[in-house]
């Protein structure tokens, strides 16, 4: 079973995927987000084509490299995936269909990969977090991306929106016991 934690950037989805790590350790493998791993790790990051288009391809193949590797590890766990493969459409120049066209796949392909989809929505400027090195995105971009990734999710059947709110616990709440939820049904009894 895996699960997505998606949303724009400066959304809470590291921390939220931190704290379901720490609370369900036992339950779940966690997938780290792709894109920090390969901008962390020098992958060069220009914001125009082809620049772009190659960075969402190496971004895609690696998300789901890391998604079979850590699946392969952790038999019987539950996947916590810090963005899935179908976020990079948002961030291309081009169609989303010209995007999974060269990637060798499809919008609805790639959402069947996913057996639930928690969305967390950017905050506003006033909580938006400009603290994280790789992060290049003013808020004004944040909240067009998490509105185009929002679109993209829009037709999984098992998707949860958290609304942007000023308290992040809340969001935080309500994101784990959604996961919480998920965990009891899965495993067939209460932890």
């Amino acid at each position: 079973m895996k699960i997505v934690l998606t949303g724009g950037p400066s959304a809470g989805k590291t921390a939220l995927v931190e704290l379901i790590s720490k609370q369900y350790w036992e339950n779940v493998a966690i997938v780290p987000e792709a894109a920090s791993i390969l901008f962390r790790g020098g992958f060069p990051r220009k914001q125009e084509e082809p620049h772009i288009r190659h960075q969402q391809r190496a971004i895609y193949f690696v998300q789901q490299e890391l998604e079979d590797l850590i699946q392969e590890d952790n038999p019987g766990k539950i996947l916590i995936c810090d963005r899935g493969t179908v976020d990079g459409a948002a961030y291309t120049l081009r169609s989303a269909d010209d995007f999974f066209k060269d990637m060798g796949s499809t919008l609805e392909a790639e959402i069947k990969r996913y057996d639930f989809v928690i969305h967390l929505e950017s905050p506003d400027k006033s909580f938006y977090d400009m603290h994280n090195p790789i992060r290049i995105e003013k808020p004004s971009e944040a909240r067009i991306l998490d509105h185009k990734i929002k679109d993209l999710w829009s037709t999984h059947p098992h998707r949860l929106i958290i609304h942007c709110q000023k308290d992040f616990g809340t969001k935080v709440t309500e994101a784990l016991t959604f996961v919480s939820s998920i965990i009891k049904k899965q495993l067939g009894h209460f932890i």
